[in-house]
């Protein structure tokens, strides 16, 4: 009988140890769950394409620049455009040129296309065309927590017609804040 006593008493310490482990990884899996839930109610934004879309007119070509912004993250973002400006090599944007729109909202996994006024540009026009695209947004879940965004992008386009978009790359950014 006295025997059978200890070995209670070890099973009995033996899942007393095993009861504070299972305890303790739990609290780590908490841990982890609780910073993934946070993470993901963070907005996000993303610059997904940067492109330019040409319209023919009589003796000229009207330049619109457009930014394709995505929201890969699981919550609403909403966004203001601070500043957004676009200079091509030869071409001033008339005087007032701004952007169309000054704000929205992306829904999670979205894509929202931002415009700027077109930029009217005498033919012909020298191929392959360049324009720098220069762009600061705020954007926000929360409006106390607004963040920013900003980037300075290349857009190339091979030749100048009608619809072409042209590829594009990053020349200063983007940056985060």
């Amino acid at each position: 009988m006295f025997i059978h006593m200890d070995v209670v008493a070890w099973i009995t310490l033996f899942l007393c140890v095993a009861t504070v482990w299972l305890g303790w990884e739990t609290r780590k899996v908490a841990i982890a769950a609780k910073s993934s839930f946070e993470l993901e109610a963070l907005p996000y934004i993303a610059l997904k394409s940067a492109n330019l879309s040409f319209t023919a007119q009589i003796g000229a070509f009207d330049v619109q620049a457009n930014l394709v912004l995505s929201n890969p993250g699981k919550v609403l973002v909403h966004y203001h455009v601070n500043s957004f400006t676009v200079t091509m090599p030869g071409c001033t944007p008339p005087p007032g040129a701004t952007v169309l729109t000054h704000g929205a909202v992306i829904h999670p996994g979205s894509e929202m296309t931002h415009f700027h006024a077109g930029i009217r540009v005498p033919v012909p026009l020298a191929n392959p065309i360049t324009a720098d695209v220069d762009f600061d947004l705020s954007y926000w879940t929360v409006l106390s927590a607004k963040k920013s965004f900003r980037a300075s992008v290349r857009v190339l386009c091979p030749a100048v017609t009608p619809g072409t978009a042209g590829t594009w790359l990053y020349i200063n950014g983007p940056s985060y804040s």
